[in-house]
């Protein structure tokens, strides 16, 4: 989850479209993995390439349920604490495929991000990973 702060507000960011407030940072004080999702827009001719900083995978899932030929991801990032990379600081890696681990009962027990460097994530509980049914969110094309 991010936070804004009323001071960080760019006041009168009319060029960015209505209805929309631009903001200089945001801050994120949780220590839990985000996304940073690359997305291309088409426009004709043009194409208008966005970052969105996504905290929520549910709200993941509802960006890539609604591509189509004039939206679409074209990568994502990983930003993870370092008690999930165990690195001694925070990391953004190549995301290749995101899934959700499922328990017996069918209730989600982990998010399981696997990267580009060959490293898996396990975000959450889980006795036996051999053993575990995996539902895939996203996988790189």
């Amino acid at each position: 989850m991010f936070r804004t702060h009323l001071q960080a507000e760019v006041k009168g960011a009319l060029a960015f479209g209505d209805g929309l407030q631009v903001w200089r940072y945001v801050e994120q004080s949780l220590q839990c993995p985000w996304l940073y999702v690359c997305c291309a827009e088409a426009y004709g001719e043009e194409t208008l390439h966005s970052m969105l900083l996504i905290a929520d995978i549910s709200l993941f899932e509802g960006l890539l349920a609604q591509q189509t030929e004039g939206l679409r991801v074209e990568r994502v990032l990983l930003v993870s604490p370092r008690h999930l990379n165990r690195s001694s600081d925070w990391l953004m890696e190549g995301l290749i495929e995101l899934c959700e681990a499922i328990g017996s009962s069918g209730e989600h027990v982990a998010y399981v991000y696997k990267l580009e460097s060959g490293s898996t994530y396990w975000d959450g509980y889980v006795q036996n990973q051999h053993h575990t049914a995996l539902r895939v969110i996203y996988a790189r094309r």
